[in-house]
């Protein structure tokens, strides 16, 4: 899949999960060190990977102590989506539609 197909599928399933909020690279930037921290991967770690200066600038990425809330619940069901893709456990199409599902129920209850 080109880059350009693949933007416009991701903007495609934002759409249907009504994010209207921009995604851009800096959301799977900011998804991935926050699934890795999330799935207790050490803060040194994710910040090397991250190439932050300070590992305060990382921790603000972790958020394994927050609950899903309903500020969050888009940027929560993303990230459970990311991860699926990122350890193998479902396909891009297959995780993003979870992780709309999951952003919907959140917010619609």
């Amino acid at each position: 899949m080109s880059q350009p197909d693949a933007w416009r599928m991701i903007r495609r399933r934002a759409a249907a999960a009504c994010i209207a909020e921009e995604i851009g690279c800096h959301t799977f930037r900011a998804t991935g060190i926050t699934a890795y921290l999330a799935n207790g991967g050490a803060l040194e770690h994710a910040q090397e990977m991250a190439t932050h200066e300070s590992p305060r600038t990382t921790k603000l990425y972790d958020r394994a102590k927050e609950r899903l809330t309903q500020e969050r619940p888009i940027q929560d069901a993303f990230m459970i989506g990311v991860n699926e893709v990122a350890t193998g456990a479902k396909s891009a199409k297959s995780a993003m539609t979870t992780a709309a599902e999951k952003a919907n129920a959140a917010i619609h209850g």
